[in-house]
């Protein structure tokens, strides 16, 4: 009986060991040695859109009103993506264009007076958006980048009414475009290199879980996670039409690869449901490492036109007319850096700090009509030499299980503007001289605390300063200064406690 109790003891200690070492051997993995594999991943959709209405109403009380409304519309767009990874270069893109187009009309009729309306509408609108980010490196991880970013729109109206009685005659028309566009584009030279690094995070997720569930024959090499993490990160950038497919096809090669390496025991419901509940909960947040070091120029143009003409041409020909053109160009020499670093399986730490100096210069002209009225030209123009600016986070974040995560960080913006303004280049003058700081916390929780009760958390907070010293010669030395400074912050929070 004692040779018995000590057998069992000496069981029970053994296969406590083989556990404890079976997560210890899952937990000395690094995220940090994961490298991601090549890929080269696309993607284009087509969508199109019609819509049609019809309504006709008529109401009889002696006078017979008749009311009628028709529309038809169409759209288009595509939407294109492509992100590429090798030793050699970085890429992700995406194009976006939209279009449309619409044209309506309404009216109404009287019997047996003549009163008689009719409104006709066509209306269009385009939409371009491009984002993109390409960084080309050398064996010694220094590389050179491109970011640009456009973003586009342009809309307009046309519409003519006219409207006809016993008494007088009505007829208008009105045309009305917007176009407006905002262009960015950064030229930038560095060092270093971040690696998105959460597949390997799910891989461990993956081989833990089978222990924990005892479905695991053996224990993973650190060799093998990261051969199964590029497994993961090949799948997902595979290309499917169907979702049904896609899954089926990412947990086959899921369980081939356990099965080809001896890893994952006889296979059945719970070790199937094992790997597709990992698959679909435990591959977030996006988790990173490494570093840019990084210096380069930044331009942007900022441009928007609008026009708006109102025609009556009965019972007297008035035109209005008013055109907004405005143009704001920038340039800065910048310089950051970006610090990824898994700390533990469970712990991340961001660090961002960037820097800017440079200028940007506003023009504004508004061209204003009215028959026999106004006939005037405003222009403005404003000119911020130098500006400088400086951002950076600090903060950590915590993922201790696939179901909980935290994540704290600070963030300060500040900078530094001398403006002048005039009606042109030629006559600025000075004007002000801003000083702003904007700094506070973030914290965003989602924490699974049992099976029956879930805390979500978001805290934004930020404390705000701004000085500003009037330049222009006008201005008293009791008026010359103004100081600003508060602190705002939003909370929310939810608890949920499922009783039954």
């Amino acid at each position: 009986m004692k040779n018995f109790s000590r057998n069992a003891c000496l069981v029970a200690m053994m296969a406590l060991i083989s556990a404890s070492a079976a997560n210890a051997q899952t937990s000395t993995f690094s995220l940090s040695d994961y490298k991601n594999p090549s890929y080269l991943y696309q993607t284009l959709d087509l969508n199109f859109g019609l819509d049609n209405g019809l309504a006709i109403r008529k109401n009889s009380t002696g006078i017979d009103r008749t009311n009628n409304n028709f529309s038809f519309g169409f759209n288009a767009g595509g939407d294109y993506l492509r992100n590429s990874n090798s030793e050699k270069k970085q890429g992700d893109l995406r194009i976006s264009l939209n279009s449309g187009i619409s044209s309506s009309s309404s009216g109404y009729k009287y019997k047996p007076l003549t009163d008689d309306s009719k409104t006709k509408n066509f209306r269009y609108s385009e939409r371009l958006s491009i984002d993109m980010s390409e960084r080309f490196y050398n064996k010694k991880k220094q590389f050179f980048g491109i970011d640009a970013v456009l973003n586009s729109s342009l809309s307009g109206e046309h519409q003519n009414n006219t409207t006809t009685a016993d008494t007088f005659n009505y007829s208008t028309k009105l045309n009305q475009t917007d176009f407006r566009s905002h262009a960015a584009i950064s030229f930038f030279v560095g060092m270093g290199r971040i690696e998105q690094v959460q597949d390997a995070w799910l891989a461990v997720y993956l081989l833990e879980d089978l222990q924990k569930l005892n479905k695991s024959k053996r224990i993973a090499t650190n060799e093998e996670v990261i051969e199964l993490a590029r497994l993961i990160t090949s799948l997902k950038y595979k290309r499917f039409f169907d979702n049904r497919l896609r899954k089926i096809a990412e947990i086959t090669a899921i369980d081939s690869f356990m099965q080809k390496k001896n890893i994952a025991a006889t296979p059945d419901a719970t070790y199937f449901t094992s790997l597709n509940d990992n698959w679909n909960f435990a591959n977030n947040p996006v988790r990173s490492n490494g570093y840019r070091l990084f210096t380069g120029i930044e331009a942007d143009l900022l441009y928007n036109n609008v026009k708006y003409k109102h025609e009556t041409l009965k019972p007297e020909n008035i035109n209005r007319e008013t055109t907004n053109n405005e143009t704001i160009p920038g340039l800065f020499f910048i310089a950051g850096i970006n610090h990824e670093k898994p700390l533990t399986l469970k712990w991340q730490q961001s660090a961002n700090v960037k820097g800017g100096f440079g200028m940007r210069q506003d023009k504004f002209t508004k061209d204003e009509f009215e028959t026999a009225i106004i006939d005037t030209v405003t222009k403005s123009y404003m000119e911020t030499v130098p500006s400088i600016n400086f951002s950076a986070n600090y903060g950590y974040g915590y993922y201790p299980n696939s179901r909980t995560w935290l994540e704290l960080d600070w963030s300060l913006d500040a900078g530094w503007d001398k403006r002048m303004a005039g009606t042109t280049r030629q006559d600025k003058e000075n004007q002000q001289n801003d000083l702003y700081v904007f700094t506070g916390p973030r914290l965003r929780a989602y924490y699974y605390l049992s099976e029956r009760i879930r805390l979500t958390l978001f805290l934004n907070g930020e404390f705000q300063f701004e000085n500003t010293q009037y330049t222009a010669e006008d201005i008293t030395d009791e008026n010359s200064k103004e100081k600003t400074s508060g602190w705002n912050h939003s909370l929310q929070a939810s608890l949920t406690y499922s009783l039954f």
